[in-house]
């Protein structure tokens, strides 16, 4: 295992209910790399990379060669084959980041306006929590800037009478929908509703 050591056992579980454990430590490193860009699929390489990085950082000595990919992959494609990883061949045209017009997809657009689950990009199902995030979704077709989405979801608020139940000092609260506009709209990209 070229300078890769082994450690005290790790349990994982997936949110699909399955689970491995390992005391594999580049494999341990890896699952949590993957943890932390999830559902953002890594290129191996990449994967690779930040593995030996985040063991290094701890103070575990790993190799960066042939055998410690080689392992690595081998570890990969049993956790594939137990349904706890998945393999892609190329990244869904997913956003890298919120542009100035933000774009969700359409399919995810469409359920929206028809209930509380969306597909992502990643085939992932994504509950939309509430009528404000349903009428966020729906409305990211690309012909709204901030602005616009600002209002809209201000609009929504007062035919609920929501600001009214907020104390009634409008502006805090226009201010708070554009903060959370960009928090959510950030989040939408990050689990693969909007497009690139």
């Amino acid at each position: 295992m070229s300078g890769v050591r082994s450690g005290p056992n790790t349990t994982y579980e997936t949110s699909k209910g399955g689970t491995c454990e390992t005391d594999f430590e580049l494999g341990k490193a890896a699952l949590a790399v993957l943890e932390a860009a999830w559902p953002m699929p890594l290129a191996f390489k990449e994967l690779f990379e930040r593995a030996v990085l985040r063991l290094r950082q701890t103070g575990v000595q790993c190799e960066d060669d042939a055998d410690s990919r080689e392992t690595l992959c081998g570890f990969l494609l049993r956790l594939y084959g137990a349904g706890v990883v998945e393999f892609r061949v190329s990244l869904p045209p997913v956003a890298g980041s919120v542009s100035e017009r933000p774009v969700a997809s359409p399919v995810a657009r469409w359920q929206a306006q028809h209930g509380n689950f969306v597909a992502s990009l990643f085939h992932v199902a994504v509950k939309v929590e509430d009528e404000i995030g349903r009428c966020l979704l729906s409305s990211l077709d690309g012909s709204l800037d901030r602005s616009a989405l600002t209002e809209k979801i201000c609009q929504l608020l007062e035919s609920k009478n929501a600001f009214v139940e907020s104390g009634g000092d409008v502006a805090a609260a226009r201010h708070k929908v554009e903060l959370d506009l960009e928090r959510n709209l950030n989040k939408l990209a990050q689990i693969g509703l909007l497009t690139g």
